[in-house]
């Protein structure tokens, strides 16, 4: 076996490693499959992936050993999959979720599957670009196939809400039983954990490691999966797909909701979907999936905003407001010019979450007594908050102001890996999944008041009169509305005679279910 650098015709230098010898007369170079990988320095140059930065001369001591120890120790990626034997049918190629082990009462070892929450699969993706180490690839790439043919619910004949979604990872610190992959089995065990739904929703919704996927290999599937989520992401919040449209057709908040049915300010649930659908948008430049983004935005943010009602501190409900927006710094990252107003739209609104950030958080591990569940986890989450901040020091129209944030985010996130790495459980999957989602960010971040500013910020912000903030009138509550005013009963009874939308509640009912399985062809099936 041999390593090579070779230059292409264009002079880019491509990396391939693992050269088999194929004049051996025994199959071991089956084993052996060539790599070929990008110089990191000139991919970044190239500005083909968004906030990629070439690998540094030298990285935090705490984060080299722990990507040492996720690709070669005992308690690695690889390693910990032998433990409970992650090589079946059903979940060939996912990750053994061992944190779920540190709460439960089930029997060691606690075989939970992991369905590449925090885009796991994307994280490990980037770290092969970044190192050309060979062991990232065969860590993702049968995680990328196992989340197109398992963990995507590939059906048209369920509920909007569902059809095309990715299913959630099994439950939280129980054994899956014989879930296999899905969120929860009748075989769990155990009253002091809540088992919730099985379906799937916004707040579990990756798809930027299946795009990248796609990009590296030009797997069909892959940007089909892509294609089916964001497609979910619409489906899920038009109105006029649900049970309920015979009375209303109001958006049904179901791609912007983060942990309450309420609740549509900054969280994972709007997050994912403006993720799901950019990377939707730039597989196929559809002016549907950005409009999408928009809207989503425009209810979730607003440049006058009060802040306190959100209760942002709140660690168990609102620990993922960051994920919306770095979501939103990477919509204005990637989109840019194409919607200008947009953008601006963005810096006025997250400038007050800026300076929030500075003067409010402080870390989940020095309060301790507001987490249910205190793990290892809450130490890589503020790694999340560490680089917001940094990514936000972009958005601050006073450079000096600026300047403080970007440090502050940096001693944040330092700190915080401080934390994580003083746990002896800082190897389970679920925080390593956060470093490698947050560390190009963190890397990225780095230089990036040294980078020029957008040209469609604007540093008038106080001139610019923002339009006031229209009342979201979702679903659920129009109908509820509506049902307690006498003056909408007339409107509400020509929806219910419009005999077009009757087929439709016939589809999303139990009875609808029954219906399809007696008379659709089996082939029409894809479940």
């Amino acid at each position: 076996m041999s390593y090579a650098q070779n230059k292409t015709d264009t002079g880019r230098t491509l990396a391939i490693s693992a050269i088999p010898d194929y004049h051996r007369h025994d199959l071991s170079w089956v084993h052996c499959p060539v790599a070929i990988t990008q110089d990191p320095t000139e991919l970044s140059s190239s500005g083909a992936l968004e906030w990629f930065a070439d690998l540094p001369s030298s990285r935090l001591p705490e984060l080299k050993t722990m990507l040492d120890e996720m690709l070669g120790s005992p308690k690695g990626f690889a390693a910990k999959n032998e433990v409970i034997d992650e090589f079946g049918w059903r979940n060939f190629g996912d990750i053994w979720a061992d944190h779920e082990q540190t709460y439960s009462n089930d029997p060691m070892p606690v075989i939970s599957h992991y369905n590449n929450q925090y885009d796991l699969l994307h994280g490990m993706l980037r770290e092969y670009l970044r190192t050309g180490d060979v062991r990232w690839w065969k860590l993702a790439q049968p995680l990328a196939e196992h989340v197109m043919d398992i963990d995507i619910y590939h059906t048209e004949q369920d509920r909007s809400a569902y059809s095309g979604g990715m299913f959630w990872h099994t439950s939280h610190y129980r054994d899956a039983g014989t879930a296999t992959h899905r969120t929860f089995s009748r075989a769990m065990t155990g009253d002091q954990h809540r088992v919730a739904g099985g379906g799937p929703a916004a707040e579990h919704n990756y798809a930027s490691g299946l795009l990248l996927f796609y990009h590296l290999t030009g797997c069909p599937r892959a940007a089909a999966a892509v294609i089916s989520l964001a497609n979910w992401v619409i489906a899920m919040d038009d109105g006029n797909l649900s049970p309920l449209s015979l009375l209303s057709g109001c958006a049904t908040g179901n791609a912007s909701s983060t942990s309450v049915r309420t609740y549509h300010g900054p969280g994972r649930g709007v997050g994912n979907s403006i993720n799901t659908l950019l990377d939707a948008w730039i597989l196929t430049r559809s002016n549907a999936y950005l409009a999408k983004c928009e809207s989503l935005i425009r209810r979730s943010v607003h440049p006058e905003n009060e802040l306190e009602p959100l209760n942002l501190l709140h660690a168990e409900l609102r620990w993922s407001y960051p994920v919306a927006l770095q979501a939103m710094l990477r919509f204005c990252e990637i989109v840019g010019d194409q919607a200008p107003e947009t953008c601006r739209y963005i810096q006025a609104s997250l400038q007050r979450y800026a300076e929030w950030m500075l003067s409010n958080e402080s870390h989940y591990w020095d309060r301790q007594d507001e987490l249910e569940f205190p793990t290892e986890t809450w130490p890589a989450q503020d790694l999340r908050k560490g680089t917001t901040m940094m990514l936000l020091s972009a958005v601050v129209v006073d450079r000096e102001r600026a300047k403080f944030l970007h440090q502050h985010g940096r001693t944040f996130f330092e700190r915080a890996l401080e934390q994580l790495f003083a746990c002896d459980t800082r190897n389970y999957t679920r925080p390593s999944a956060i470093v490698l989602q947050q560390l190009p960010l963190f890397e990225w971040a780095l230089h990036l008041l040294d980078r020029p500013l957008s040209r469609y910020w604007d540093d008038r912000q106080s001139s610019i009169h923002w339009p006031t903030r229209s009342a979201w009138h979702f679903q659920k509550d129009d109908v509820r509305a509506a049902i307690k005013s006498p003056v909408r009963w007339p409107a509400l009874a020509m929806r219910l005679v419009n005999i077009r939308r009757w087929p439709l509640l016939l589809a999303q009912s139990p009875l609808g279910r029954h219906y399809r399985r007696l008379v659709r062809p089996l082939g029409t099936h894809h479940e």
